[in-house]
């Protein structure tokens, strides 16, 4: 590298213009060098002078010749300390306009110093600069939450946007009245659901990938939603862990989760309802409040971690005074009426009327209360065949 760099200063300045000053500014990041300038420019004529082919050099893209004592890369003034690389063309920065690159300065945004971090809205960053100006950021972050016996009401609104989702959740409420309401299980304020998701993985089971790409494709191809169909479960994980009998019957019964197909968008969108809702309790906290709870937490309750970008997490098990209980309180699809008929199977983009034209419960497990006294009238585990396994 030290070859290279004496034979880009001698490409790159002229002999009055001093190339073995660019070289030795090259040298000496920290404003100097223990060299004399008569040892500089002997080491300087020895490696400038290595034949084309022995280093890795490469004839710059700039003209030979352009540079000139006093520029940013051979300066008179060495007062201040070499910035940046030195690479680049006339030795300049990496990626520098103007000269040789500066180190950049770190700077934490106002506000920025401590903020609670993400939407579900259970975590507190801390962040400075060190003397490297390097940025160093800390986490605190509660999770799981044992819970009071004092209930903590979180009431939605399943919004008319996304139409499929509320029609499956108003089915199966209305199928389920005990469902109405649903409370959080002991420890579940996590931030992120870790099931296996049984009921969806039935539903993939009894509709296999040909029927499901093909309806995807049709989706995608009338501009509805271009990334397809999804299955969507209801009651929600977030309100379930592995113990609840609702998700042990997932797809087993009609005592668990339901399922519907439905555009992925629409999925997405009423998920949003269920996020972090077993966090309720503690997203009002401010920032010192959250980090105090989560350092007055016992150690037996608390680890500490590294997460791969580096931030150093403290992550705490903590008590709160009550437990959450969710319900959907209004549907915009149907304010003060009745749903439609099979609430809105029939409108939903996901039933591949074109494939499956008798039978709209095609976005349905096999289980649905929907086909009581009904069949699939096709094998949806086989692949489709016009005319034979579908219209």
């Amino acid at each position: 590298m030290v070859t290279v760099a004496a034979q880009v200063a001698s490409y790159a300045y002229p002999e009055e213009e001093s190339p073995e000053d660019a070289f030795s500014w090259w040298l000496s990041p920290c404003g100097g060098t223990d060299l004399v300038p008569d040892e500089i420019k002997k080491v300087f004529d020895t490696l400038s002078s290595v034949a084309d082919g022995v280093s890795s050099f490469k004839q710059p893209k700039f003209k030979r010749g352009s540079g000139k004592k006093g520029d940013d890369a051979n300066p008179t003034d060495r007062a201040k300390p070499k910035a940046g690389t030195g690479g680049g063309a006339n030795g300049k920065g990496k990626g520098s306009s103007n000269g040789v690159t500066k180190k950049k300065k770190c700077k934490i945004p106002r506000g920025k110093e401590q903020y609670v971090l993400g939407q579900v809205k259970n975590t507190v960053r801390e962040q400075y600069c060190d003397t490297n100006q390097q940025t160093v950021k800390t986490d605190y972050i509660i999770g799981p939450i044992n819970y009071g016996q004092a209930t903590y009401g979180v009431e939605k609104t399943c919004s008319q946007k996304w139409a499929q989702p509320c029609y499956h959740y108003s089915s199966v409420i209305d199928a389920h009245p005990q469902w109405r309401t649903l409370t959080c299980p002991p420890k579940a304020g996590t931030t992120s659901a870790a099931h296996k998701r049984p009921a969806v993985a039935t539903f993939y089971m009894e509709h296999n990938k040909d029927w499901r790409d093909r309806t995807n494709a049709l989706v995608a191809a009338t501009d509805i939603d271009e990334n397809g169909c999804q299955a969507d479960e209801y009651p929600p994980a977030a309100v379930l862990d592995e113990n609840s009998p609702i998700y042990q019957n997932g797809g087993k019964t009609d005592q668990g989760q339901m399922i519907r197909f439905v555009p992925a968008a629409e999925n997405t969108g009423a998920g949003s309802m269920f996020r972090g809702l077993c966090m309720a309790p503690v997203q009002g906290l401010s920032g010192p409040q959250m980090k105090r709870k989560i350092e007055g937490a016992p150690p037996s309750k608390r680890t500490r971690g590294v997460s791969k970008q580096g931030v150093v997490q403290t992550t705490a098990e903590v008590d709160v005074d009550s437990t959450p209980e969710f319900s959907i309180s209004r549907f915009e699809h149907s304010p003060g009426q009745a749903p439609p008929p099979d609430y809105g199977l029939r409108d939903n983009p996901c039933w591949p009327q074109a494939l499956a034209a008798l039978d709209p419960g095609f976005a349905l497990l096999k289980i649905d209360p929907w086909y009581s006294g009904r069949a699939p009238k096709y094998d949806y585990r086989s692949d489709y065949a016009k005319g034979t396994n579908g219209s």
